[in-house]
């Protein structure tokens, strides 16, 4: 019965990745950064040896570029690996995300949003929230910038399901 309910639960649950990040592309992206770094710092050791032509043109200052090429690689590898966390997700009592900025998850109660304005690339949400027995409004602006037009056309169609569902209830 538990695992039933558990089944259940996940099929109602969406979740969108927000950036489609090809994992095994950036690892590649960062190994070829090591291997450009490395060879760039045995070139760099060797002229060192050597003694280091100062000269731009056809000096051994070369060798700094390289390594510069291979931290470049390397970040960018992990940046893009950085992308692959933020998300979007529905059930049918909240919506949890985690944007580009953001520190942690965020939730929005599904029963205290009040209305929805659908943009191209931003939702603004406005939600009224009880504190200390005070309701006050508070407007969640969620940007979607840089979102493969696929994943964001997906996203606005499940806002938009959401629109009507809060304006018939």
């Amino acid at each position: 019965m538990l695992i039933d309910l558990l089944t259940i639960r996940r099929i109602m649950m969406e979740r969108m990745t927000i950036f489609n990040v090809k994992k095994n592309l950036s690892k590649g992206v960062i190994t070829i950064g090591i291997l450009v770094g490395i060879f760039g710092l045995i070139l760099l050791s060797r002229a060192l040896y050597t003694g280091f032509d100062t000269h731009v043109i056809d000096g051994d200052w070369n060798t700094v570029v390289i390594i510069g090429q291979g931290i470049f690689f390397i970040l960018l590898g992990f940046q893009q690996l950085k992308y692959r966390d933020f998300f979007i997700e529905w059930d049918e009592n909240k919506i949890s995300y985690l944007l580009n900025g953001d520190k942690q998850i965020k939730y929005i109660d599904i029963s205290n949003i009040k209305a929805i304005e659908i943009n191209s690339n931003k939702i603004i949400i406005l939600v009224t929230e009880i504190q200390n027995k005070i309701e006050t409004n508070k407007e969640i602006e969620l940007n979607f910038k840089q979102v493969d037009s696929d994943i964001m056309k997906r996203i606005r169609d499940k806002f938009k399901e959401l629109k009507s569902n809060i304006s018939l209830g």
